[in-house]
């Protein structure tokens, strides 16, 4: 199966979801200020192809936030505003089959949220970050509903000022993410770039790697050498 999100640009309305299985379709009218999306569910390649190509060359895609699991289908948004200082994100739980929303909560503080959700396995947690400055973790039940009370965030560091934004998608090995984060100047080398590593447990920042650029991607994982070496491997790409 393969999800795409279609950006078609910022606006204050409610976002229209449109969803396409095979040769059905439906739409999903969505309540809350955010930027105006397409989610579209291709099952079927071979019946599609003549509309990815239009897709990937037409418009700009954000792969924003989505995970399937059991009987929901979690994204994040955009904040409504131009820039990631004003404005509120939210989070949404959607019904995969129907597009129906489920429930949705309201982030605390500013910024899009431009990454994946990440489930930790064998848990109900989520984690994803924002441009806000922000890594979040929240609790999901079986039925989709989210549990705005177990909602908890760590403020990202840059140590050169300004919003340490991530769109990184959280990499989740043992107890640890993994996560790209901004410095002060987006396209300015060593301006506070970095990996930051963040402890689930203990809830906070464990350490962080300085790198030239802002690593905008979520990391590949391979514990390819695990049994041999003793450690995993997570591999970043930085935007410089």
């Amino acid at each position: 199966m393969l999800i795409l999100i279609k950006y078609h640009g910022l606006s204050r309305c409610c976002g229209t979801y449109r969803c396409v299985k095979g040769t059905e379709h439906f739409t999903v009218r969505l309540f809350c200020q955010s930027s105006v999306f397409s989610l579209m569910v291709v099952t079927d390649l071979r019946q599609y192809s003549g509309g990815l190509c239009q897709i990937f060359h037409c418009h700009v895609i954000h792969m924003i936030a989505q995970h399937f699991i059991r009987k929901e289908f979690l994204i994040g948004t955009d904040d409504g505003e131009a820039s990631y200082t004003t404005g509120h994100a939210s989070l949404l739980s959607l019904d995969p089959k129907t597009g129906a929303v489920i429930s949705q909560i309201t982030l605390p503080h500013t910024g899009d949220i431009r990454c994946n959700i990440v489930r930790q396995e064998g848990t109900n947690s989520y984690y994803f970050t924002s441009k806000g400055g922000y890594f979040y973790g929240v609790t999901v039940d079986e039925n989709g509903i989210i549990d705005e009370n177990s909602l908890k965030y760590i403020q990202l560091k840059n140590g050169s000022g300004g919003i340490p934004m991530s769109t990184s998608t959280p990499t989740i090995y043992g107890n640890r993410a993994y996560i790209g984060v901004c410095g002060a100047s987006q396209f300015g080398a060593y301006s506070g770039h970095n990996i930051t590593v963040l402890d689930l447990k203990n809830w906070g920042i464990a350490y962080q790697v300085k790198t030239m650029g802002y690593p905008q991607t979520s990391g590949l994982l391979t514990t390819a050498y695990e049994k041999s070496e003793g450690v995993a491997y997570i591999y970043f790409f930085d935007n410089y």
